[in-house]
C-alpha cells in the first residue's frame, strides 16, 4: 500500500494550513482507502483527532431527518476509530434544531479537545440536494466563525468536483446564495491511476513481505493489463498470490508473465464486481 502522501502530496499541507478542500476521483481509484489510512495516521501521530465517515447511506432528502442520523454516525464511528478522550459529545442535546445541529456538534467537539479536529466526509456528493445544501451551509457558517472552535480541516470526498455540485443542489427555488455551494474550499484535488513505477513498488512490497518475486515482464504485464487502475491491480495481484485459488501459492516460485495472463482470464470468467472496466480494457 502506498502512503497517502504519495498519491496526494498536497494533503498534509492543506490540513496544516487549516484549509477546507475537495478530493474527487472515479470509483475504485482508492479514495476511501487513502482517507481512512490518513485519518488513522494523523490521530496516531498525536497532533490531530481525525475521522472519516461515509455519507452514502443517507438517502432521504429531508435535512430534519438526516442531520440527527449524521450526528449519530459521527458518534458511532468515533467509538471505533478514536480513543475515548478524543470522542465527540453526546448527540441528544444538539438535535433540537436539525438545521444547525451539525455546526453546533462540530463546534462543541472541537472545543472539548486539546488537539484540532480533521474530518473527511466520504461520498459527500451522494447526498440529496436539500441535505447537501444544509450540510454545506453549516460547514461554511462554522468555518467563517473561526477562531470559534470548529474543525481545523474538512475534506469533501466524492466522484465530482465541488463545481459540479451546483447542478445537483441548485433547483430554481433553493440555492446557497453564492457562486459556489462550498466557496470556502481552497483546493480541489483529484486522484488518478497508478503509474508504472507505483505498480512496481506495490508488487515489491509483496516481495519484501513474503520473499516471492515478480519477474520484470510480469510487472510490466500487470501494468499493461490494468492501466494502473488501483482496484484492478490489487485484484490481479490477489488472484496471482493470495486468493484461496491463487495461481502461484508457492512463495519460492516467481510470478511470470504467463501467470499474469492466466490470472487475467480467471478474473474475466469470474466477473467480480467492478470488472466491467477490466473487460472493457481487454
Amino acid at each position: 500500500m502506498l502512503p497517502p502522501e504519495e498519491r496526494l502530496p498536497q494533503i498534509r499541507e492543506l490540513i496544516a494550513g487549516k484549509h477546507y478542500f475537495i478530493i474527487h476521483a472515479p470509483r475504485q481509484i482508492g479514495k476511501t482507502t487513502l482517507i481512512r489510512n490518513l485519518s488513522r495516521s494523523l490521530t496516531a501521530e498525536g497532533k490531530y483527532a481525525a475521522l472519516t465517515i461515509s455519507l452514502e447511506s443517507f438517502v432521504s432528502a429531508d435535512p430534519a431527518k438526516i442531520m440527527p442520523q449524521l450526528l449519530a454516525k459521527l458518534s458511532r464511528e468515533s467509538v471505533y476509530f478514536l480513543p475515548g478522550e478524543l470522542q465527540p459529545p453526546q448527540v441528544a442535546e444538539f438535535t433540537e434544531d436539525p438545521l444547525i445541529a451539525l455546526e453546533g456538534y462540530l463546534s462543541a467537539w472541537s472545543g472539548s479537545l486539546d488537539r484540532p479536529v480533521v474530518l473527511f466526509l466520504d461520498e459527500a456528493d451522494s447526498l440529496a440536494g436539500p441535505v447537501l445544501i444544509s450540510l454545506l451551509h453549516q460547514l461554511r457558517d462554522g468555518y467563517t466563525a473561526r477562531p470559534k472552535p470548529f474543525p481545523q480541516s474538512v475534506a469533501l470526498v466524492g466522484l465530482k468536483d465541488v463545481r459540479d455540485y451546483k447542478i445537483q443542489v441548485r433547483p430554481d427555488t433553493e440555492t446557497l446564495g453564492t457562486s459556489s455551494p462550498f466557496n470556502i474550499k481552497v483546493e480541489s484535488l483529484t486522484m488518478g491511476n497508478f503509474g508504472r513505477e507505483e505498480v512496481a513498488r506495490l508488487l515489491h512490497q509483496h516481495t519484501e513481505e513474503t520473499g516471492q518475486r515478480f519477474e520484470p515482464d510480469a510487472m510490466e504485464e500487470i501494468f499493461h493489463q490494468t492501466g494502473g487502475q488501483p482496484w484492478l491491480v490489487n485484484a490481479l495481484a490477489n488472484q496471482l498470490t493470495t486468493h484461496y485459488s491463487a495461481i502461484v501459492k508457492d512463495r519460492a516460485v516467481p510470478v511470470t508473465r504467463e501467470h499474469v495472463l492466466t490470472a487475467k482470464e480467471i478474473l474475466i470468467e469470474r466477473r467480480d464486481t467492478h470488472l466491467d472496466s477490466l473487460v472493457f480494457r481487454l
